[in-house]
């Protein structure tokens, strides 16, 4: 991305497991922030992102910023974790778990 972003989507980017009653989905990118900036950047908004992320995010998690142009400056590395599972049971009720 050239330039100052028009854009700055703060928060928490997650490493997301997903479990249905039948399945498991991820590791998966989550988080509002992550959906916000990827989402503007392929609209063609000067977008940028700041959030913290922990030492267990896979490197291939962040790819779609990359792929969106999205200013990723603004990631900080922790020692924290920044995980969450998503828990759905039979009937469609969600539990997180941070």
């Amino acid at each position: 991305m050239s330039g100052t972003p028009d854009l700055v989507c703060v928060g928490d980017i997650v490493r997301e497991m997903i479990y249905f009653p039948d399945r498991t989905e991820g590791p998966v990118l989550g988080g509002p922030p992550a959906y916000c900036s990827v989402a503007a950047a392929r609209q063609g908004t000067r977008t940028g992102v700041v959030t913290k992320i922990g030492p267990d995010m896979p490197a291939g998690l962040l790819a779609p910023f990359s792929d969106a142009g999205v200013d990723t400056a603004g990631i900080l590395m922790t020692q924290r974790t920044t995980a969450t599972e998503l828990i759905y049971d039979p009937s469609g009720n969600k539990q997180i778990r941070y």
